[in-house]
């Protein structure tokens, strides 16, 4: 039977058939070079996207305090990646990321 691409809005698990995405390009958040306070940091979980994009972002554990949450996600939103991959063809993924503070 033929195969049908999947949704652009359908979200894979990564696993034996779904390479994970992989960051092309990371941005620091500007306070973690200049943190000199104990040690801190926030999971973020999202959707990658197949366009590579970082889309439905949410504050996974942790926190840095509000201000600093909304801050990480506000950098993530800057990040690129190459998708998920299945069958050669990019899908949607869920993924995390973690931004820490500290030693």
């Amino acid at each position: 039977k033929p195969v049908t691409p999947p949704s652009p809005t359908q979200v894979f698990p990564v696993g034996s058939e779904v390479s994970p995405p992989r960051i092309l390009e990371s941005h620091a958040m500007p306070e973690q070079n200049e943190w000199h306070g104990r040690s801190m940091a926030v999971t973020l979980s999202f959707v990658v996207e197949v366009d590579g994009t970082p889309q439905d972002i949410k504050v996974e554990s942790g926190t840095l305090g509000p201000e600093l949450d909304q801050q990480a996600i506000k950098t993530l939103r800057t990040w690129n990646f190459a998708p998920g991959m299945m069958d050669d063809k990019p899908v949607a993924t869920r993924t995390k990321v973690q931004f820490k503070f500290g030693p």
